[in-house]
């Protein structure tokens, strides 16, 4: 993002919001885990289609770490809970700490699968943090534990070609270790606190010996009233949206007649866009072929291209597949078809 005027920074507010990427491959537990995260009761999932968002509010962030007044409301996250397949590294942001999960009882192998998921991050959002986390403690050793972390530790070491491994921990989502989940709620707490902005404001590192009071960390951010009203006009037309049917798609052009009003000017309001985007309010991508299209909720957009993905993987065992078979059975204007092929490109599919 620009410098902000100053007249841009008067009316600002500080904004607590990270976006949380929840990887690793499927059936190993992050739906569970994210569940856990949020203390909501224990209850079989079904696995994970595309990307689940949802959001996680950490209260507890009045109780030390951050040294706030009790009126603070604590840290908003956004958990992108990815599924299995690695196709939807497109998503990947650089303003955002991921969460990349594997499964203890899968030892060795278990390490050497998260390869493929770090390299992906490494190539999308270089140098962005990453939390390792071991699933299923209560079925393994200590000591086996304690191995494979130091295991991922060296494996991942190298960051010219993985991201800043900055933590690795073991956790189990059983009740009885739930002061496992407690100490993972406020490492990922704790390293939030201390992400840097770079200079543009597109992206994080990880400063450990950082004041959580510099005015270069995230959550000192000054975020400029214009841009939460964006964000609030762009809800709402997702919301009146779905009562329609309409897709929560947006050409350029109806994208600024829609909502440039909410900005002072053109400048502002770019800002404003590329924030929300960073942010994961909405999807704009920068490709020459995709950029004058918005994606309003990203949700949404996950979800078609699950379907899409479904369609090729039913289409490809039948021999071949056609442009038009990709959308079968999906409610997508002829128009906009081009759109998604160049986003499944770009998905490397």
């Amino acid at each position: 993002m620009e410098a902000k005027s100053n007249d841009m920074i008067t009316r600002s507010v500080q904004y607590k919001t990270l976006k949380l990427f929840l990887i690793g491959k499927g059936e190993i537990g992050k739906t569970t885990l994210l569940r856990r995260l949020k203390n909501l009761p224990h209850e079989i999932v079904s696995r994970t289609t595309g990307i689940e968002i949802e959001d996680w509010y950490y209260p507890e962030v009045t109780k030390g770490i951050l040294k706030r007044t009790p009126k603070d409301v604590g840290v908003h996250f956004v958990v992108w809970d990815c599924a299995w397949q690695e196709v939807y590294q497109c998503f990947y942001s650089k303003r955002s700490l991921y969460l990349a999960v594997f499964r203890l009882t899968d030892g060795p192998s278990g390490v050497d699968d998260l390869d493929p998921w770090l390299r992906n991050v490494q190539f999308r959002a270089p140098g962005c943090p990453v939390i390792v986390i071991g699933t299923h403690l209560d079925v393994v050793t200590e000591q086996k534990a304690i191995d494979l972390e130091k295991l991922v530790q060296s494996k991942y070491q190298d960051t010219h070609i993985y991201p800043k491994v900055v933590a690795v921990v073991s956790v189990s989502c059983e009740l009885s270790f739930s002061k496992s989940i407690d100490r993972l709620r406020r490492l990922i707490l704790e390293v939030s606190c201390h992400l840097q902005l770079s200079s543009d404001g597109t992206s994080l590192e990880y400063k450990k010996t950082m004041s959580e009071d510099d005015p270069r960390a995230l959550f000192q951010e000054q975020i400029p009233l214009s841009f939460l009203e964006l964000q609030k006009a762009i809800k709402k037309e997702v919301t009146s949206r779905s009562v329609t049917g309409s897709p929560p798609v947006m050409m350029e052009e109806e994208f600024k007649k829609s909502f440039s009003n909410v900005c002072e000017n053109e400048d502002e309001f770019q800002e404003a866009t590329n924030y929300l985007h960073l942010q994961g309010t909405l999807l704009h991508f920068e490709d020459l072929s995709l950029r004058d299209v918005f994606f309003l909720d990203p949700q949404w957009l996950t979800k078609l291209v699950a379907a899409i993905i479904h369609n090729i993987q039913l289409h490809v065992k039948q021999g071949t597949i056609e442009a038009p078979e990709l959308f079968d059975g999906l409610s997508v204007s002829s128009d906009l078809q081009d759109k998604y092929v160049k986003l499944l490109e770009k998905s490397e599919v």
